[in-house]
């Protein structure tokens, strides 16, 4: 998410507004369908990003709705991202990969963590309307009923704060393996002479070989490792990496 119109001056009396998470998805959307998408039968994709910031790209754009199909591209408001992730995340089967990525704001409420969508707003003062921003516990239920195995990487601030002791036994339960830009305290840098946030474009290098440590091609261990480094060296350890990597094979996540 680039845009927030109802949020003009609710970031430090700024605007919220990004610059760089629909270049951050769509270009973490090329790079699945180059290197991790060849490991598999086929690819499907659902894409829920700003489209008036994805067509200020114009090559961009038709690269991505010929990867995505323009149909599976939605404004990512809030009743949007809860219903479409509910559908898609249904269809894995148990021989699939599913990989979630998020970029954008992440806040903490209370004890609960939000993706803030294009569409949240405040009520008064600083109290959210929660009814505009989407839930991480139901994101995390919805990969919860995804089968295969179920990569997450997340892309925003406090990114860590979506793991509650709760979630993260369940997402250990589950195998759910979990790349976050952030600690629970830490913000998510975007880098102007990069293009990115620090953490998509170290996990873009990563997948596109970077990472690829062993030779027979990027796997999530070798991945991680690499992200954490490179993350910590593009903002001089102001910015640290979590993850939570259960008990799960060093699988493949892109070819050579």
């Amino acid at each position: 998410v680039n845009q927030y119109p109802h949020l003009p001056r609710d970031c430090g009396g700024r605007s919220c507004d990004l610059n760089f998470p629909v270049a951050d998805a769509s270009e973490f959307v090329r790079a699945v369908a180059e290197r991790s998408a060849p490991l598999h039968a086929q690819m499907e994709a659902l894409l829920l990003v700003n489209r008036e910031a994805l067509e200020a790209d114009d090559a961009r754009a038709g690269d991505i709705a010929r990867i995505v199909g323009d149909d599976r591209i939605i404004e990512p408001e809030a009743r949007s991202i809860r219903d479409e992730i509910v559908d898609f995340l249904d269809l894995p089967g148990p021989d699939d990969t599913t990989i979630v990525f998020v970029a954008g704001h992440g806040i903490n409420v209370d004890e609960d963590y939000y993706v803030l969508p294009t569409d949240a707003r405040k009520q008064d003062g600083d109290r959210w309307r929660r009814s505009s921003l989407v839930a991480w516990s139901d994101i995390h239920e919805a990969i919860e009923r995804a089968r295969g195995r179920r990569p997450m990487l997340l892309d925003t601030c406090h990114a860590a704060g979506a793991f509650n002791a709760k979630l993260e036994k369940e997402a250990a339960d589950a195998r759910i393996v979990v790349l976050a830009a952030t600690a629970t305290n830490n913000t998510a840098a975007e880098l102007a002479d990069l293009g990115h946030g620090a953490f998509t474009w170290s996990v873009l290098e990563g997948i596109r070989g970077a990472a690829n440590t062993g030779g027979d091609g990027v796997r999530i261990l070798g991945l991680s490792d690499y992200v954490d480094r490179e993350v910590r060296r593009l903002t001089g350890e102001r910015q640290q990496p979590f993850y939570h990597l259960p008990r799960t094979e060093n699988f493949l996540v892109a070819r050579r």
